[in-house]
């Protein structure tokens, strides 16, 4: 029976170097507590946060959980604490992987814990409805943000101002897949009584996106600032025609604006283009994120609005 590395890429099989403990020290299970595993994984895992250490079902082995973006990931520590080791256990009696059944668990209460919170601000029932819509995995990614300092100048206005339902997009104008849902929105557009409100967030390694997104927050109005975006995600492909929006049409405020725009990104954690934020009240937002065909944006939106 063949067992596949599951884990993600970012970990990698390492030997730990300044550590204290001297090499191949056994500490006694009382002494492995989670700030010394923490302290000494610190030199390898980057933004990856120890949550939770406990034996393993295998002697002088323990099971550490990582948080890796918000995914909990089980990892291994021998009892020195000088190797960390990534892969699985697998139980050879039962012919059964343990770190996966480990993980289905993890994810298994990381569900509920997300469905919970969900459900304290828009109820059960939508939650259930929204599930069946995206399913179980991509409800995962929903949470609720609270929405202060939302951007007053250089936001993209489309549809109508009194609307049913406010939907803040949080977007890079070289991102393929924000090319991708800025055609979604259009058509939902055309039978749904909606506003999007467009924010920029250039990605670092998007190497116009920046200049783009301060051509955009100059536009003297809406419709100019439509006019171009579009233009923009047309020829999106067209390195040289980007390179020139991106000089041509900059001005004085734009930098501070678009500062603007990436503040409040970070502030609801986007981690990612293209973002969506329904606005469920005055200061609170369910927050998801992908390009979302129009006819699942449809569904969401007949769901909460």
């Amino acid at each position: 029976m063949k067992f596949k590395n599951f884990l993600v890429s970012t970990i990698v099989i390492s030997t730990l170097t300044g550590i204290s403990y001297a090499k191949n020290t056994c500490l006694s299970e009382k002494d492995i507590s989670l700030p010394k595993v923490e302290q000494s994984l610190k030199p390898i895992l980057g933004n990856a946060k120890p949550v939770s250490v406990s034996p393993s079902p295998v002697k002088n082995i323990y099971e550490v959980i990582l948080d890796v973006g918000g995914r909990k990931i089980p990892v291994y520590i021998d009892c020195s604490l000088n190797y960390l080791i990534t892969g699985e256990i697998v139980d050879i009696k039962n012919r059964k992987s343990v770190t996966r059944e480990r993980v289905a668990q993890l994810k298994k209460e990381e569900a509920k814990k997300v469905s919970n919170e969900l459900k304290k601000v828009l109820g059960a029932e939508k939650v259930e409805k929204l599930k069946n819509i995206v399913g179980e995995s991509a409800l995962l990614g929903f949470s609720i943000v609270s929405l202060n300092n939302i951007p007053d100048k250089g936001v993209i206005s489309y549809g109508k101002n009194k609307s049913e339902l406010t939907i803040l997009v949080v977007t890079d104008p070289q991102c393929p897949f924000c090319k991708r849902l800025h055609q979604s929105m259009k058509e939902v557009l055309n039978d749904k009584n909606v506003e999007f409100k467009l924010i920029m967030y250039p990605l670092p390694f998007h190497k116009y996106a920046e200049g783009l997104s301060e051509a955009i927050v100059c536009q003297s109005s809406n419709e100019k600032a439509k006019k171009l975006l579009d233009e923009i995600f047309e020829n999106q492909s067209n390195k040289e025609k980007l390179k020139e929006i991106s000089q041509k049409y900059k001005c004085k405020k734009g930098s501070e604006i678009v500062k603007t725009h990436k503040e409040f990104a970070k502030s609801v954690k986007v981690g990612g283009t293209p973002t969506l934020i329904f606005v469920i009240s005055n200061n609170k937002g369910l927050k998801i994120s992908g390009a979302y065909p129009p006819e699942k944006l449809k569904q969401i939106i007949d769901v909460l609005k």
